[in-house]
């Protein structure tokens, strides 16, 4: 046999096996570079020949579909030419139906039967359209090309599957950011509106050089606050009324907080000083809350630190809620006990402090949270004893909501 010479056709099969010019710039070569290509162009085979196996498959069912509406038509046809032939003498009645009870002839029954043969045949192909919906997306392993991704049975086009155990803290984080997008909605459809109690700060008039000499002091001021919560210090409130001090004089500059956590414990902060005053006036003063009133000195906090009228009400109902849990508690467990001066001194404590704030109402969230909590432990006879101490202790105005936070009706 000739030898063959350098260069020459070869006719036999041989495996491809990639070249050096198929390494990218940077690859470093190594002894199993060239099967890891092979490998690669392999499995972009065979799913490229699953997928034209399942555009394959799709058209046959396409023509299956077509060939039963073929079919369908043939027969009703047939069915029309049986009809006509059976009553040759009546034109008018060659396909009657019963339609409630009632004959239907001629065209109306016609247009009836072949509207059902037709709603039958699309609904059929919309259920198999619906699962064979999916989206293009590319795929790295197959070097950036763009493949087919069906979606799963039942689920829509354009839609995002959730995981199939979904845990309680994840469904709750969920249902938090869908009613923050319905909130942020509402506030887009219908500016928000504090509610009555909300007590705006008063500002006083103020010049172009007292406005800055006030914004330097109080940004100095709010370093000094945040740096000590920085070495483990509690928020000192004579810090915090200085700030409200200086923010008001100042015709009603604010202040930066580095972090929005820090902004909110400030605030928080406030609105625990001003709970103080309304429980226990002998610990807070009028000049630790700048000589103004509790909702007055939370309010002005609030725009000091700049936070919104919307979350600062928020925040603060519901930290007045919690106090209010506290000494309902309170008055239950010394109702429970038997020690009647305890459950009065509590429920005085409740009554002060919602005549001090009154950011609660009955109808709202908070009071049914507090009134569900009771019902889940309290024993009846207990609480119908607390309800007819509570409704001789507190103010009048007071009863219906501190019913419903007792679960009782006034």
């Amino acid at each position: 046999m000739a030898g063959r010479l350098p260069g020459a056709a070869r006719a036999d099969s041989q495996n491809w096996v990639p070249r050096r010019h198929h390494r990218h710039i940077g690859e470093r070569f190594t002894d199993t570079w060239a099967d890891s290509i092979v490998e690669i162009e392999q499995v972009t085979s065979s799913r490229v020949r699953d997928l034209e196996k399942q555009l394959e498959q799709e058209r046959k069912r396409a023509d299956s579909e077509a060939s039963k509406r073929r079919e369908a038509e043939q027969k009703f046809k047939l069915l029309s030419l049986q009809q006509k032939s059976a009553r040759p003498a009546d034109d008018d009645t060659w396909l009657s139906i019963k339609v409630a009870g009632a004959d239907v002839t001629g065209p109306l029954a016609f247009a009836l039967l072949f509207g059902g043969i037709y709603a039958a045949w699309s609904s059929s192909n919309e259920a198999k359209a619906r699962q064979q919906q999916g989206r293009w997306v590319y795929d790295r392993g197959l070097g950036g090309k763009k493949v087919w991704v069906p979606y799963k049975t039942g689920a829509a086009a354009g839609s995002s599957d959730l995981p199939e155990q979904l845990s309680d803290a994840a469904f709750e984080e969920l249902t938090s950011k869908a009613a923050g997008l319905a909130a942020e909605q509402r506030r887009r459809e219908q500016p928000y509106q504090p509610p009555s109690w909300w007590q705006a700060p008063m500002s006083f008039a103020a010049d172009d050089s007292t406005r800055a000499a006030a914004q330097m002091q109080a940004s100095a001021l709010l370093a000094r606050i945040e740096q000590a919560k920085n070495r483990g210090e509690d928020y000192k409130i004579s810090d915090i009324a200085l700030l409200r001090r200086i923010c008001q004089a100042g015709g009603g500059v604010t202040v930066d907080t580095r972090t929005v956590g820090g902004r909110d414990a400030i605030y928080k902060a406030a609105v625990e000083a001003a709970m103080r005053r309304c429980l226990e006036p002998s610990s807070v003063d009028e000049a630790d809350l700048a000589d103004v009133s509790p909702l007055a000195f939370v309010a002005g906090v609030a725009q000091d630190v700049q936070i919104p009228d919307e979350r600062a009400v928020s925040l603060a109902a519901n930290w007045v809620a919690g106090a209010c849990r506290a000494r309902v508690v309170e008055a239950y467990t010394a109702a429970k006990k038997g020690d009647d001066v305890l459950c009065a001194t509590a429920l005085a404590q409740l009554s002060s402090l919602l005549q001090g704030m009154p950011v609660l109402e009955a109808g709202s969230s908070q009071v049914g949270l507090i009134s569900d909590e009771l019902k889940g432990w309290a024993d009846g006879e207990t609480l119908q004893r607390l309800y007819g101490l509570a409704m001789q202790l507190v103010e009048p105005q007071q009863q219906q909501l501190v019913s419903s936070m007792l679960g009782m009706r006034s």
